[in-house]
């Protein structure tokens, strides 16, 4: 008889084979050890502890139903298997393999603890993290990680996860992952900051063996155990981990992944059904687990477990091991050759990645089948904002009943969302009340249109302007001088298109103050409030006046300072939300509003005007800093009593909506797991497309109106010869798509207007 150990790669992204083995080896100095892998450029099967190795072939070479008799075979004449690897696990138990001294969890087991595994934190007392599908509208993907400042990870439903930094940052980790495992079955999750921890335990049929808990002090740039402390599991985790083991039935061993917050409370990122690479660790701190397990598989005394000390710290190193004889290194691949799922160099050489095929594409016992469609978790979904006007945009799509008359691809201002979205703000706004009044100045940079400007006008707006030909745009609509305020470090350009003060003037530095401060000592009546934009610590920017180190604050201070007497002072600060996440956003709110209390009394000129930018995305807007606009009054007013007005500068907030662009489908290409549609808009007409997912609506029949299109796997690609002219990469088209349907590409109200350019059009 022997033990067989499988998973045996011990790289930067170790697999557990090894360390197993090390804890077997000391516990049982004779027992037979053989290792099993896949690929010969698995490093373990090279250590020297191992009796034997069986290099079976490679996932796609396999015969897995022999196999799995194979396995079976071996066990029965008095073998016990333990598996190192999460795929194989799950293919073993799918087979029915998971019995006698199988050492693994059953289906039913491995199906409670599958990612993103919420009902499994909530049995061990632990907090889960938000959650979502892949397969959830992209709308809701992408308001999932703005408010989170895009601190999130996607997840593989096996192995594998990717800190996600934005919209288009998703799409290609998203594609990537999809290559490597073949699988659609992703996931979001909220990153939770703080200090990882783990929990390791062996159990054979529903009864605990014993549980080892681990601090990580050190990890490899993949994030995985370098160095650890292992303790005793806290009382009350041990007993909840114990009714888990005996609910679930579990044999095995495992490893509970959490994440300890400032708070001290504790977070699951997962749980894997196999020991962790880390588990001599536990050996060397008295808690022999895989001995443990061995033992119980084969009806032998328990291996006698010292007790824990309270600083049992374990560290790795790297050593060097001859190669096994007749097991010569994989033949180094070509320079310009990939890296295969299986060689050496891969981050998977036992071909975990050949296996995720298989079980994907069903060629195992239908039992393990993936449902089909992940449910969002409730606490998920009660997160994703919405916007007010949504059921808007598909009815106001309704005025055009011909749009084969409409030459395309053409932009429309849909002029019932922008009345609803525009309209609603002022009285949103009168009805705050309070010392301080709250003004909103329409952002003209986000989009010009001279009939959206007329409309802030209209709607009690203010106009913020960064050039003086968009204050001439805000003039030419009838907006007075003293409606617009003046932002960003080209204000001035290209010529003045105003003679009297304007509303505000807001400096982009130390320069431009000194500069300004002259013209007013000159008599020049430029604006009624004079100050800067702000740089706030921790914002990282090249716009603003920085306020550290002390020398800059003094600067600014003193620049503030010299103004003349007649000149009231305000300040401003940006940081887009859409951009750091509705939390960061509070965070540098509180940072900016703290500068101005420490400006306002080192330079002795009261604050009248606090302006807090721009930067939200309508999502977010509608459902959280509207609702919070009260607060954010409250808080400007205790802190600056002197302060009378405070000004918010919308722009995509308000607009993104409101526009949609007109396209017809040029050809459609069937690509066998997916369909792609090319029509006549381009990133010349959508150059935002990849900062955010666009709706795509479709005429239905009828009186159905225009539809959105689902999320799916499809792709809507523009009309240039550019590889990224992708508008939409996540939708499910109909299976009528036909030449000549002209749809309509939404949410193209913002940026996609103000930076619209001829590309691919030909000469004027």
């Amino acid at each position: 008889m022997a033990v067989l150990l499988s998973g045996l790669h011990s790289g930067p992204n170790p697999s557990p084979g090894v360390g197993t083995a090390r804890s077997l080896r000391a516990a049982y100095p004779d027992l037979p050890l053989v290792g099993v892998d896949y690929s010969l450029g698995s490093s373990g099967l090279h250590w020297p502890e191992f009796d034997d190795v069986w290099v079976a072939p490679p996932w796609s070479d396999l015969d897995l139903e022999a196999f799995a008799d194979d396995i079976a075979g071996r066990v029965a004449d008095g073998s016990v298997w333990l598996s190192g690897l999460d795929l194989e696990t799950i293919w073993l138990a799918s087979n029915g393999v998971a019995t006698g001294q199988v050492l693994i969890p059953s289906v039913a087991a491995l199906r409670s603890v599958k990612k993103p595994a919420a009902a499994v934190a909530d049995a061990l007392g632990l907090g889960a993290p938000l959650s979502l599908p892949l397969s959830a509208p992209a709308t809701d993907l992408a308001a999932f990680g703005r408010t989170r400042g895009w601190k999130v990870w996607l997840k593989g439903p096996f192995y594998e996860a990717q800190r996600v930094a934005s919209w288009s940052h998703l799409l290609i980790v998203r594609d990537q992952m999809k290559a490597v495992w073949g699988s659609d079955d992703l996931h979001l999750q909220a990153h939770v900051a703080g200090h990882e921890e783990s929990v390791t335990f062996a159990a054979y049929q529903g009864v605990l063996l014993g549980t080892c808990a681990m601090t990580k002090v050190a990890a490899t740039g993949e994030g995985k155990t370098w160095a650890g402390t292992a303790s005793e599991v806290d009382p009350d985790l041990l007993a909840r981990v114990t009714q888990f083991v005996a609910d679930t039935g579990w044999t095995g061993g495992a490893e509970i992944e959490m994440v300890r917050d400032p708070a001290g409370r504790l977070w699951l990122l997962e749980v894997n059904p196999r020991f962790p690479a880390w588990i001599h660790g536990a050996t060397l701190a008295g808690r022999n687990l895989p001995a443990a397990l061995v033992a119980a598989g084969l009806g032998w005394d328990l291996p006698e477990q010292r007790e824990l000390a309270a600083a049992n710290q374990f560290s790795r190193v790297v050593v060097e091991v001859p190669v096994r004889n007749g097991f010569r290194l994989p033949a180094r691949p070509e320079p310009s050759a990939p890296t295969s799922g299986a060689g050496g160099g891969s981050k998977h050489p036992s071909g975990m990645t050949d296996l995720a095929r298989l079980l994907e594409r069903g060629l195992t016992p239908s039992e393990w089948a993936r449902p089909q469609g992940t449910a969002v978790t409730e606490t998920a979904a009660a997160t994703v904002p919405v916007t007010a006007d949504d059921h808007l945009v598909g009815a106001a799509l309704m005025s055009f009943r011909t749009p084969a008359t409409t030459e395309t691809p053409q932009p429309v201002l849909l002029e019932e969302v922008a009345l609803a979205r525009l309209g609603r703000l002022a009285p949103q706004l009168a009805a705050l009340g309070g010392p301080v009044s709250v003004r909103a100045a329409y952002s003209i940079k986000t989009n010009p249109d001279l009939r959206l400007l007329a409309l802030a006008r209209a709607n009690g707006f203010l106009a913020e302007a960064i050039s003086q030909l968009e204050a001439k745009s805000a003039l030419d609509v009838g907006y007075a001088e003293n409606e617009v305020v003046l932002n960003g470090p080209g204000k001035w350009w290209p010529s003045p298109a105003t003679s009297g003060p304007v509303r505000a003037v807001f400096c982009d530095s130390m320069t431009e103050l000194s500069a300004l401060t002259k013209r007013l000592e000159g008599g020049e009546a430029v604006a009624s409030v004079v100050g800067v934009r702000l740089r706030p610590p921790g914002i990282k920017s090249r716009f603003g006046v920085p306020v550290t180190p002390w020398a800059s604050f003094l600067d600014l201070s003193e620049g503030l300072r010299q103004l003349p007497s007649e000149v009231e002072v305000g300040l401003h600060f940006h940081a887009a939300q859409s951009f750091i996440g509705v939390d960061r956003w509070w965070a540098s709110f509180e940072a900016g509003l703290r500068c101005a209390v420490a400006l306002e009394q080192a330079s002795g000129r009261p604050i009248v005007c606090f302006d807090v930018g721009g930067g939200w995305y309508p999502e977010e807007w509608d459902s959280i800093l509207i609702p919070r606009l009260e607060e954010l009054t409250t808080r400007v007013a205790k802190a600056l009593p002197n302060c009378r007005e405070l000004i918010i500068e919308p722009g995509k907030a308000l607009v993104q909506p409101v526009v949609a662009v007109f396209t017809t489908v040029l050809d459609v290409h069937d690509e066998g797991d997916s369909v792609d549609v090319v029509v006549d808009a381009a990133i010349a007409e959508l150059p935002d497309a990849g900062s955010h997912p666009h709706r795509v609506f479709r005429r239905g029949d009828g009186a159905s109106g225009w539809l959105p299109m689902g999320p799916g796997r499809d792709r809507v690609l523009g009309r240039s010869c550019m590889e990224h002219d992708v508008l939409s990469s996540s939708v499910s088209l109909p299976a009528d798509v036909a030449v000549g349907e002209v749809w309509a590409v939404a949410d193209a109200g913002a940026y996609d207007q103000s930076m619209a350019y001829r590309f691919a059009r030909g000469g004027s």
